[in-house]
Formats: C-alpha cells, structure tokens, sequence
C-alpha cells in the first residue's frame, strides 16, 4: 500500500510540474526578434484587418471607409488600393495576373456577406444580404463556414452563435455554443458583453471573448457546430446582475484578435486591459488541444494579427498615439 501511494505522489507531482510549465511559461519579446515596416497608415482612427493572400501579398480591409481595400507587396512594399462601390462586380487587376485568392467577410454596414474572389487578373465580388432577418441578423461578429453556410452573433437565441444555412430560397437558424459566462443570462443586456473575435478554416472555428479571457473551439461537421474545449487564461472578477454583467476591478479583459493556422490559435489580448493584467499586450500561442505553447511580449499595442500556415511571419497593425501615424509590420518568429 506504501508503495502504491508513493507511486500516486510521483504521478500528481508530474502532473502539477506540467501544468506549471504552462502556468509560468516564459514570455518571448517581440522587441528581440527581426522585425520591419512595410506600411505606413495615413489615418491614425484606422485600425485594418489583415489577410495573406500568398508569400508575398498582403490584403488589407479598411476600417474607417469600409469599401476601401488594398493589397500590399511586402517584398517590394508597394501597395494597389481600389474602392469597390461602382455597380460593376467585375474589377480589373491586371498588377497581379496569376494571383489566386477568396477572401470572405461580414460587412457590417449592409448586414451581408461580401466574397472577393480573385482570379485571371481580376476581383468578382459577391453579396449575401442577411438584412431580412430583422433581430435574428448578425450584429457582434460573424463569419463564413461554407458555401451558404455562416456563424454569427445576434442579440438574441438560447446558443452563444447562430447557424445560418441558406437552402430552398430560405435562411435555417440554428442556435449553438456555450457562454463564456457561467450563469450569465442570455438576453441582449448580456450579449453586448459576449461580442468577440472568430476565425476558422472551414473544418474549426475558434471564438475569443472580448470581455472575458475566453477561447472556445467547435468543430464544423457539415451540419452543425461540435464543441471541443474551452479555456480561461486570466483571472474573472465580474458581477452577474438581473440584466447585465458587471466587469470589476482586477478583471482579465479578452482578446482583440484570434488566428486559427494549421497547428495552434493565436489570441492577441486586447490592448484595455488592466493594468496588472497578465495578458496585457501579449499574444498567446495554443495549440490545437488549447495548451498555452509560446506567449509574445508586445511592447506596442496592436489591433490586428495575421499568420502565415507555416507560422514563419506574424503581421500586426501596431496603434500610435493620436495624431501619429501607425504601421504594419512583419515579425520574423523564425529566427
């Protein structure tokens, strides 16, 4: 029996020992690594979105004017910008002949998808209006998972998300995902608190709270979102009352930004946290299971991430003081 309960101790303190490797895991400066600027933003209020298209072009979606995109070289650092609100659906793009690339996102303004679909030396943008659903639209994110098949965020529904599956000249909703709150109610009072950031590679879909230290992977089975894991990095102190949730002193804010590639999510934590938050100006790396692998030190606070699949360059829209210009840069985690 002695024995036994000896063995029991060695197995729980091995246990422990990994689970504070992760707890202590060291923080790795971005400051350290090489790092350039490949563009300047002229409007200081604007914080872009960034996509990679390949291994040298950059897609950029404007914050500010929300018609306005551009594609950066950031080999050359050169930059072609257009404004897609003439009637034609068919754009020339005669700089980049042999460039093949889809680029989807949820345009707020109109309530609809917008796809861009780049080919033979042009843009064929498309719409998918979601406007008619009246209080079941989209209005805290969302995303597309297929072809007629989308994840969004409303103000209403039992689920954290709703599907939204287009089929027969009619939208299907279903109602999915947990609550990063355990408790919290589910009426529009507490939804505002539950908007946050998604991504997803047409097989996972990961959310990140922007109040909470909050990551959460589904898998997309083709009919219907299957929870995998959920994780809270920081610490919550907040107070549920009878129609809202109440942040307290101490509190972990989330995540500005997720970043699903092939092996880990990458959350990069919102820039007001408080001050002795942990994860204040990090990037937390995860891997696919949701372990804590790499946590960046970002120094500057950033808006937006965007990785390459094989996680050699990480892009980052730094935020300047007002009145001074940000940038786009490219972090060589490589090296």
């Amino acid at each position: 029996m002695k024995q036994i309960i000896t063995i029991l101790a060695v197995l729980l303190l091995s246990a422990c020992g990994k689970q504070q490797k992760w707890n202590n895991l060291e923080e790795v400066s971005l400051s350290d690594l090489p790092c350039d600027t490949i563009w300047t933003i002229e409007d200081y209020r604007n914080f872009p979105s960034l996509q990679i298209l390949n291994d040298s072009l950059l897609f950029v979606k404007n914050t500010m004017q929300q018609y306005s995109y551009q594609i950066l070289n950031y080999q050359d650092k050169s930059a072609w910008s257009y404004c897609d609100t003439g009637d034609t659906d068919t754009i020339p793009l005669p700089r980049y002949p042999g460039l093949k690339a889809t680029i989807d996102f949820y345009h707020y303004g109109s309530c609809s998808f917008k796809t861009l679909d780049i080919a033979n030396g042009s843009i064929t943008r498309t719409f998918t209006s979601l406007f008619h659903l009246k209080e079941n639209t989209p209005s805290l994110g969302a995303m597309k998972l297929k072809e007629n098949v989308y994840v969004g965020m409303a103000y209403n529904g039992s689920g954290l998300f709703k599907i939204y599956e287009h089929k027969d000249d009619y939208y299907w909703i279903y109602d999915y995902g947990r609550m990063p709150v355990k408790g919290g109610g589910v009426g529009e009072a507490f939804r505002a608190k539950y908007a946050g950031t998604m991504d997803g590679d047409g097989k996972y879909f990961v959310y990140g709270s922007y109040d909470f230290s909050y990551i959460a992977l589904y898998k997309w089975s083709g009919k219907e979102l299957q929870f995998q894991w959920e994780r809270t990095l920081g610490k919550n102190n907040y107070e549920i009352k009878p129609n809202r949730i109440s942040l307290k002193g101490g509190h972990t804010r989330g995540f500005e930004e997720v970043k699903l590639t092939k092996k880990h999510i990458y959350a990069l934590n919102n820039v007001n946290s408080s001050v002795h938050s942990p994860l204040k100006n990090t990037i937390t790396v995860l891997d696919r299971k949701g372990y804590i692998v790499a946590r960046y030190k970002t120094h500057e606070p950033m808006y937006s991430l965007a990785v390459d699949q094989d996680e050699k360059y990480l892009f980052a829209v730094l935020l300047r003081k007002e009145g001074e210009r940000s940038c786009i840069v490219r972090y060589n985690l490589a090296k």
